[in-house]
């Protein structure tokens, strides 16, 4: 439709032009090329607003569905034992793209310090480390994120014993992946970090299924 109404712009000042016999030859070049760039950035602007309602990738933040922490102790002064189990869960809400994910990986942190990354989904003993997910659809994954971290220095262990005598551990999952989305001409590609704050009650001290998060956590973009 712009540019219909781009093409009518211009055979009226070509008419008008034409028709045009008391100004002088300069004035109405000057006139039609002034009408034919404003027609023309018009029609750019028009394109460029359609792109921004209709096809413009959409930000995709994962978010947390569930998470149960059944252990986190420390073993030594500078080693901690976790048992991390969630489900994270992707949405495509664009209603042309397909995206595809690649590379994804999963990890827990304490006080800035890594623990370990995931080891399983779905109970396969594998994270998919790519995916594609088609419009108006979602996935959710399973990972599990569990062992021993050593060597986690006093900052960590400092915050261990805060946060043990007041019952609640907060931990962060950082998701890394690289967004992929294919429209014609071409396609374009992003790489996120998500992360996630959790928090937990303490596993020692909560009764059976106590120690989830209640209610899903959106996951903010980090990178």
């Amino acid at each position: 439709m712009c540019f219909l109404n781009s093409y009518r712009r211009l055979r009226t000042a070509v008419a008008e032009l034409c028709g045009r016999k008391k100004k002088g030859c300069g004035t109405k070049v000057a006139v039609f090329a002034c009408k034919t760039a404003t027609n023309f950035a018009v029609s750019l602007l028009s394109v460029f607003l359609f792109w921004l309602i209709l096809f413009r990738p959409y930000q995709i933040r994962p978010t947390a569905t569930a998470a149960v922490l059944t252990t986190f102790n420390n073993v030594t002064a500078d080693t901690l034992r976790y048992d991390l189990a969630l489900d994270v869960t992707f949405s495509n809400s664009h209603h042309f793209y397909s995206v595809r994910f690649d590379h994804l990986t999963v990890a827990a942190y304490y006080s800035g310090t890594k623990l370990g990354g995931s080891s399983s989904s779905d109970g396969d003993g594998e994270l998919p480390s790519s995916f594609k997910l088609r419009p108006r659809r979602h996935r959710t994954i399973h990972p599990v994120l569990s062992g021993r971290a050593i060597n986690v220095g006093g900052a960590v262990a400092d915050q261990f014993s805060r946060e043990g005598k007041g019952g609640r551990f907060t931990m962060e999952v950082v998701v890394k992946t690289t967004l992929t989305y294919k429209f014609w001409p071409k396609k374009a590609v992003y790489y996120h970090e998500y992360s996630c704050q959790l928090m937990f009650p303490d596993p020692a001290k909560a009764n059976d299924g106590a120690h989830s998060v209640n209610g899903d956590v959106r996951c903010a973009v980090a990178k």
